[in-house]
């Protein structure tokens, strides 16, 4: 893009997200090909970290209730690198995640004003809140079915004999994080896996995990978030491998 050409403004439409059937679609695709996608979610949380010097100052980064602790999103703000990094993995990305509702400054119309001002223009979208509803899909269970998988969060341990009990996954490595500064650990340790899918629950770090994941291993990796407490606690269920995936899927290649 040259310099002082600004894109078109940015508006966030519905009607254009995935659903979830696209989405398991792309993602088998991308694995069955041994590509790299990257797929992130963008919430409150993280378009606070984006918002930090260019639509929050830091009199009002200060007025963040979670803003020096990083378990709500984990990113204790303020912190500028985090930022940066954070709009680059978007701006990167496969596939964003964003809230379409407008009752709140912080959900859909502070996204909008934040990828104008960063120029972020996502190559496909979807409900930020997809991971609600993706791992009761049918064709989701045929993604991880039998597959070689990284988990990174600290609720994965108690997520990882879920996933090899009910489909089978060889779960290669289980790491776990709370806060940005862990992110080249956590990439230096992933270097000596190999995993096909990467299943990530870690706030804000996530999505920079999942694009870095993604771009350096040629992995499926997947900004998870709450999903992996969801189906701990059984609030969702995983899709069973004998309830439709097979022939749910055949209808869609």
């Amino acid at each position: 893009m040259e310099a002082g050409l600004r894109l078109p403004h940015f508006s966030i439409d519905p009607s254009r997200f995935l659903t979830e059937a696209e989405i398991c679609l792309l993602l088998e695709k991308a694995v069955l090909a041994g590509k790299g996608f990257s797929m992130v979610r963008i919430g409150d949380g993280e378009n606070a970290v984006l918002a930090q010097g260019i639509l929050l100052s830091i009199e009002e980064i200060r007025q963040v209730p979670w803003r020096s602790s990083p378990a709500y999103c984990g990113i204790a703000l303020p912190d500028f690198q985090a930022r940066d990094e954070l709009a680059e993995a978007v701006s990167r990305a496969d596939l964003v995640g964003v809230l379409f509702q407008r009752e709140c400054e912080a959900w859909a119309p502070m996204t909008e004003k934040l990828f104008d001002a960063w120029q972020i223009r996502p190559k496909r979208l979807c409900y930020a809140f997809v991971n609600r509803t993706l791992p009761s899909h049918p064709a989701f269970a045929r993604l991880l079915l039998n597959r070689d998988v990284l988990l990174v969060g600290n609720a994965m341990p108690r997520l990882a004999p879920l996933l090899e009990r009910e489909l089978s996954c060889h779960v290669v490595d289980v790491i776990g994080i709370s806060r940005f500064t862990e992110i080249p650990r956590i990439l230096e340790r992933a270097e000596d896996a190999d995993f096909q899918i990467a299943l990530i629950s870690a706030g804000a770090n996530a999505v920079i995990l999942a694009e870095k994941l993604a771009r350096f291993k040629n992995a499926v990796a997947i900004d998870f978030g709450h999903a992996a407490d969801w189906l701990i606690n059984g609030e969702i269920k995983l899709a069973r491998p004998g309830t439709g995936a097979e022939k749910d899927w055949s209808r869609r290649r």
